[in-house]
């Protein structure tokens, strides 16, 4: 099965999203697209460029330990993390040598606004990449380089200032240096340097999205393909006995990263992987063992594991197409259901007695297919797969409005409906008349970012009786009383049948 990938940050505990990946890949899933913030973006910038699961857990582990590449911060940032003890103790006989102590560390924020920039973690990552992708790229290679090279896309999430808002750098949002962008992604407030770009500073994306499952929204409105979400999940910590200004600004900052995907986690338009993170790790905790960045390796594998035997199951258990659309969407029997309710709502207040229902879902592959359906269980039909602009429900489909046809008309002249004589030949040959509503998802058009409601799929029913009879008739533009009363049956059950699919 197809997924997009986007992950979590929170620093060194980035490491269990190797085992994340790991997992994933063993359990059969491929990943097409890779975003992230803060650690999300360094895992999925490696993972974009050809690293496995496999090779990221020993990477994650060994070549880009940050205890190892970000010697630099380390004596300033321990400093800082002694200020509020230090002022704590701060009377008329300490405070000039209190003062003096941090005098280089003050001086440096306020130039620089950060301890360090990343010079040497860029530096680590620039050999990672080339030893995937050559040694002849350049240090300010781009996504759109990135794209050129037929790479998966890579979406990376800093947090703009200027703005106050999320910017996601990508081939086609805003192109910009890889290297760059993941390190503005992970400029956490105060220890690293923000990234200066085009006039202007970015830094952690985690302030605005840690976990920001939208950024592969546009693809997803046309492939329809599922997104796995591996959310580092931190324990709830006990307030400490003494709660100064350090603990303060320390919970303000963990808090800004933690909060701003709250409501979002809610959503049900993705698959949320819950990494739970042990105790007593901290974001910051350059100098963790090796033991720990193993367990936390361990840990995302294990979840993701978990995650997918029980949440997943139908992925791994379908045999062809319709199944894992079906695994994608939502379990048959919950749709057939109510497609049944529907016929029976048609016969019931149109007195069409033969009747047949279903529900078809593009492939990703130009095409749409029978995914849902009642009625067509001993039909060759109840799998067609046309071209996505074929038959009546093609028009619906083009056009995102209700569609009716002869389906006489459709036997005689296939071609003129843009099927060929095979496709036509599964139609059941007493079917005379058919209407198609589009079924349109069920995510409001303002989180998607689209002009219009985004197309899910065609809610068909057909019947044999003729447009004569069935008095489906449209004059001036005006439908005629039976045709509209069809439309608005249909429409109202395309409506109830969107809750269901995902």
């Amino acid at each position: 099965m197809q997924a997009y990938a986007v992950m979590d940050g929170g620093g060194v505990k980035g490491a269990a999203l190797a085992g994340c990946l790991h997992a994933a890949t063993n359990d059969g899933i491929e990943f097409i697209g890779f975003g992230g913030s803060s650690a999300g973006s360094i895992v999925s910038l490696l993972a974009c460029v050809g690293y496995s699961g496999q090779e990221l857990c020993r990477l994650m582990t060994t070549e880009l330990k940050l205890s190892e590449v970000l010697r630099s911060v380390r004596a300033p940032l321990d400093r800082l993390q002694q200020l509020p003890a230090d002022l704590a103790k701060l009377n008329l006989w300490n405070v000039f040598p209190t003062l003096a102590k941090y005098r280089a560390t003050s001086k440096a924020l306020q130039r620089d606004l950060g301890l360090t920039g990343c010079e040497d973690f860029e530096a680590a990552l620039l050999d990672l990449v080339r030893a995937k992708l050559g040694a002849d790229i350049r240090k300010d290679f781009t996504f759109s380089d990135l794209r050129a090279r037929n790479l998966r896309p890579l979406k990376v999430v800093a947090s703009d200032l200027s703005s106050r808002r999320p910017v996601v750098f990508s081939a086609v949002d805003e192109d910009a240096p890889v290297l760059s962008a993941v390190r503005g992604s992970m400029s956490y407030p105060f220890v690293f340097k923000p990234l200066l770009h085009n006039k202007r500073r970015f830094v952690d994306g985690g302030l605005c999205s840690n976990l920001p499952a939208f950024v592969f929204d546009k693809e997803r409105t046309q492939d329809r393909r599922p997104l796995i979400a591996f959310d580092l999940v931190s324990p709830s910590n006990e307030p400490p006995a003494q709660y100064g200004m350090g603990e303060f600004v320390a919970d303000l900052l963990e808090t800004a990263l933690e909060a701003g995907d709250y409501l979002r986690r809610q959503s049900k338009d993705f698959y949320r992987v819950e990494i739970p993170m042990p105790k007593g790790i901290g974001t910051l905790e350059f100098d963790i063992s090796d033991e720990k960045l193993w367990s936390l390796v361990n840990i995302g594998y294990k979840s993701t594991s978990q995650f997918i035997s029980l949440e997943l199951a139908s992925w791994k258990q379908a045999q062809n197409l319709v199944e894992r659309l079906q695994a994608l969407y939502a379990p048959a029997e919950e749709v057939r259901f109510l497609l049944q309710r529907f016929t029976d709502n048609l016969r019931s207040t149109l007195g069409i007695t033969s009747v047949r229902a279903s529900i078809m879902l593009p492939t990703g592959r130009g095409t749409r297919v029978v995914v849902y359906q009642v009625g067509m269980d001993a039909d060759p039909d109840q799998d067609l797969e046309i071209e996505q602009d074929a038959g009546c429900s093609g028009q619906c489909w083009v056009d995102g409005e209700p569609a009716y046809a002869d389906l006489e008309e459709a036997a005689a002249d296939p071609a003129s409906f843009g099927l060929t004589p095979l496709q036509q030949a599964k139609v059941r040959p007493d079917r005379k008349a058919m209407l198609s509503v589009p079924v349109f998802d069920r995510i409001s058009v303002g989180e998607r970012d689209n002009p219009g409601p985004p197309l899910l799929g065609v809610l068909s029913f057909d019947t044999d009786l003729t447009l004569a009879q069935l008095g489906w008739t449209v004059e001036d533009g005006i439908a005629s009383n039976s045709l509209e009363q069809a439309i608005q049956i249909s429409a109202g059950w395309s409506g109830i049948i969107t809750k269901v699919l995902r």
